[in-house]
């Protein structure tokens, strides 16, 4: 005796999913509790899919079902979090790559300016501005 076959395996998966999705769209259950929902519909589709295939064997078909029912939904629903950890410190890491180096333009241009500030001759008297009209500045004689 085996301790699974692929039709027991498809039976159990095929109810595992659909069980858990209906149970999942006509309730208000968290998430979280998905995965452990469905290790639990996996046992009793892992049991079911014995008798259908008129097996002996109920502690290799729960079994079964309870590995099935991890395989398509734990996979998934317990992983998420981890996912969205690792993609949170990875953003984080980019945007504070991304600070270090507007920082770091940032110091380069206030330096350029005051290099530039630096160089540039400073004037004790304030320039006189030319006139106007290019030319004499006294009254216009009529």
């Amino acid at each position: 005796m085996d301790i699974a076959n692929a039709s027991e395996i498809a039976i159990i998966a095929a109810i595992v999913a659909a069980a858990t999705q209906f149970v999942k769209s006509q309730t208000s259950i968290k998430s979280a509790y998905l995965p452990y929902l469905a290790v639990g519909i996996g046992i009793v589709a892992g049991l079911a899919s014995v008798a259908i295939t008129h097996d002996t064997n109920y502690l290799a078909g729960a079994v079964q079902g309870a590995v099935t029912a991890m395989g398509t939904s734990w996979a998934v629903d317990a992983v998420k979090p981890a996912a969205k950890s690792v993609a949170t410190k990875v953003t984080d890491a980019k945007q504070a790559k991304a600070d270090a180096a507007q920082a770091q333009f940032d110091a380069a241009v206030a330096k350029a300016v005051e290099a530039k500030l630096a160089a540039t001759p400073a004037s004790d008297a304030a320039p006189t501005p030319a006139p106007a009209d290019g030319g004499d500045s006294s009254a216009a004689q009529v």
